[in-house]
């Protein structure tokens, strides 16, 4: 269970044990055995209540297909970049490596990357996981040319084998927010590539990064 059940856990814990011995102020009497109200005498569907809300956040804490089908790209890639930064160029290209592993208990997917981008060192730090709850993606993403964090939502497409996150990333001069989209394709087993798209000069979303994995052997 995660913190937030556990605080929940807790209160639920905290409120059936309270009417045991909160009813009475100090220094009165306890009522006899025989006088000691009867559980039946609660009200009914308290106790049904508490155990379908612990049974609903049991149920958005355990790992699904979904993260089953993240956990099957754990594993060493090649990373085949290439930077698309200006349309009438051919783009950047680099080289690099990806391990992908799941963290607590299958909920999570971690990338951890190691390569170039544009000439320098680069290392990024990722994890990815499923929402139970939303039913949605959700991602972070932090690396080595930025001391910001970026977070995304996405939707899956299985007919196409993709998932679609949107997401956002101050300009470095403005300061402003600049929408941003990453497009995840599940090719195979062995392959898969990123797109990431971001506003051009007359405002459409165009491709300013790709990455093509592929598992090492």
């Amino acid at each position: 269970m995660n913190v937030r059940t556990w605080i929940i856990a807790g209160a639920v814990l905290i409120g059936v044990a309270t009417p045991g011995w909160a009813e009475h102020p100090t220094g009165t009497e306890h009522p006899k055995a025989t006088e000691h109200p009867k559980a039946t005498e609660h009200p009914a569907g308290t106790d049904a209540g508490q155990q379908a809300m612990m049974e609903a956040w049991a149920k958005a804490a355990a790992p699904g297909p979904e993260h089953e089908a993240m956990a099957s790209m754990a594993g060493m890639w090649d990373a085949q970049v290439k930077n698309f930064m200006d349309p009438a160029a051919p783009p950047m290209e680099s080289k690099g490596t990806a391990e992908f592993a799941m963290e607590l208990g299958g909920r999570y997917m971690v990338q951890r990357f190691h390569g170039e981008m544009m000439g320098q060192s680069f290392e990024g730090l990722g994890y990815d996981s499923f929402d139970n709850i939303t039913k949605t993606y959700r991602s972070i993403w932090m690396d080595s040319m930025s001391t910001a964090i970026s977070v995304m939502t996405g939707k899956a497409d299985p007919a196409t084998r993709t998932i679609t996150y949107a997401g956002s990333m101050n300009d470095a001069v403005s300061g402003t927010p600049i929408p941003m989209e990453t497009v995840l394709t599940f090719v195979d087993k062995d392959h898969q590539k990123m797109e990431m798209r971001q506003p051009g000069p007359d405002g459409k979303m165009v491709k300013t990064m790709e990455i093509l994995y592929s598992r090492k052997k």
